[in-house]
């Protein structure tokens, strides 16, 4: 019999860290495959295509991914646990240099 707190711990690893993760995931490399996405603001739009539609499916990729490592593979084991931290610094720091090429290439290019 699963209690309610070990519910909720499988609800958000279900939800938090396999399905959001995997929908972000799948659509990063969706814009691998057909490089061109459009960004809706107030009143305007933004249309990204190649190599910058490219720049943010590597971006949507990357947060995909640490969100995966920071809600299911959370573990006490210390070795793995810097393993682990290590691969999340490392994607973080993916998703902001693509942000700043991103901001760049729209602004100046």
């Amino acid at each position: 019999m699963i209690n309610k707190v070990t519910r909720g711990i499988l609800l958000e690893k279900v939800l938090g860290g396999v399905l959001l993760p995997g929908a972000m995931t799948w659509y990063g490399i969706y814009l691998f495959v057909y490089p061109q996405i459009t960004l809706y603001g107030r009143g305007n739009r933004l249309i990204l295509r190649d190599t910058n539609a490219v720049l943010c499916g590597v971006m949507i990729l990357l947060v995909g991914i640490f969100m995966h490592l920071h809600t299911v593979w959370d573990t006490e084991v210390k070795l793995l646990s810097y393993f682990f931290n290590a691969l999340k610094l490392v994607t973080i720091l993916g998703v902001f240099t693509m942000m700043v090429m991103l901001f760049i290439r729209v602004l100046f290019l």
